[in-house]
């Protein structure tokens, strides 16, 4: 409905400046196919009104037994820290036991349909939040982070932490660009962001700042590769080629499957994305922060900050540009206290991981590898960029 009374807004608004072919510039400023711009117009101009469009049943969120908060990540995260120095195993049944304790969830113990039911609640929700079982349909084996995400968690720690130790006062430069559109997606694609990546190594080599470390998050078009990268959906001859381009060994025998996977293995490990080269070309390194790892970011708390003053204000006559408006005004009005204690929270957090993870480490007896979650926020995956 909110995307309906845009497009009549800017339909009357572009109407009364004059402007020809209103529909064509509503569609390229919204994003929107041009055919959805002239329903809408076309049913307010017959009716004098327009109809909310229904929702899919499989699109909607729907209110999950676990309430999705980060006091219950916190919580589960703090079970899982210390059962964890302790080398003892956390399930999900003990998960359940903590949220019933506590009060956040409940649970009629004398039904066994219930229980079981809300122990697949607790399970969907770790594993939403990134956890697996350690054996498919068992829910008494110990509750593991997943193998990737452990790797980018101590890749991350292990480049960044000597870097804050070796540095008495870490600069943070936060880069904003003036180019704005009224689709947030049609702004943030790999074309823009190598566009506006480039800008800030000039920018960076403007001010003599060498052997920079850029700390992205896991954005798929922070991390893309080379349009001319071979892919999966390639033809036989095509993949052939590339082998033979690589010095890869390979056949018009062997099946496709078996071309690309030999030419994937090598792709991951040889050819970088195009952001890391770039980088690389002028000194400088990319680092990515591992994810559900959101206190590592600190556009990530500035953003909460943001968001509660803004949110304070609202009532129920608040316009959209309302919020627009004080959105701009919240970023432009930051303390630079705030900005300061938001990197700092961030390379405190690198700092405690450091030792969380030398604790693991120390040796024990003991070989259970299981890891805990990090307190992950609405965005993990947002475009927001950072640089150290």
């Amino acid at each position: 409905m909110e995307e309906q009374l845009d497009i009549l807004y800017m339909h009357a608004y572009l109407r009364q400046q004059g402007i020809s072919s209103v529909s064509q510039h509503i569609a390229k400023i919204l994003g929107r196919g041009i055919r959805v711009v002239k329903e809408v117009w076309s049913e307010y101009k017959n009716n004098s009104t327009i109809t909310a469009k229904t929702v899919p049943s499989n699109k909607t969120n729907h209110a999950t037994r676990v309430p999705d908060t980060k006091v219950v990540l916190e919580l589960v995260q703090n079970l899982l820290r210390q059962k964890r120095l302790i080398r003892a195993r956390v399930v999900a049944k003990g998960v359940m036991a903590l949220l019933v304790e506590i009060g956040d969830i409940a649970v009629d113990n004398s039904n066994s349909h219930d229980v079981a039911a809300c122990l697949r609640a607790v399970l969907t929700y770790l594993v939403k939040k990134g956890f697996q079982r350690c054996l498919p349909g068992a829910s008494s084996v110990p509750l593991s982070l997943a193998p990737n995400v452990i790797l980018a968690r101590d890749n991350y720690v292990k480049i960044m932490s000597p870097a804050l130790s070796s540095t008495p006062e870490l600069a943070m430069l936060y880069c904003w660009h003036t180019k704005q559109t009224w689709d947030y997606h049609g702004m943030f694609n790999h074309k823009y962001f190598v566009e506006w990546f480039k800008c800030l190594l000039d920018q960076l080599a403007h001010i003599g700042k060498e052997n920079v470390a850029i700390v992205l998050d896991y954005a798929l078009y922070h991390k893309e590769l080379p349009l001319d990268t071979p892919k999966g959906s390639w033809c036989k001859a095509n993949l052939l080629q590339a082998c033979k381009t690589y010095g890869i060994s390979a056949s018009n025998t062997e099946y496709n499957r078996q071309i690309w996977f030999k030419l994937k293995c090598y792709i991951k490990s040889i050819i970088k994305p195009v952001i890391v080269a770039m980088a690389a070309d002028r000194d400088h390194t990319v680092v990515y922060t591992p994810p559900y790892h959101s206190r590592l970011q600190p556009i990530e708390l500035l953003w909460a900050y943001v968001k509660g003053r803004v949110g304070r204000q609202y009532t129920v006559t608040t316009t959209f540009e309302d919020v627009r408006t004080r959105v701009n005004e919240a970023f432009d009005s930051i303390p630079s206290d705030v900005i300061f204690n938001c990197i700092r929270n961030s390379t405190t957090e690198v700092e405690r991981l450091d030792r969380y993870i030398n604790e693991l480490d120390a040796p024990d007896g003991s070989d259970t590898v299981e890891d805990d979650l990090e307190v992950s926020s609405e965005s993990d995956g947002s475009a927001d960029m950072r640089l150290v």
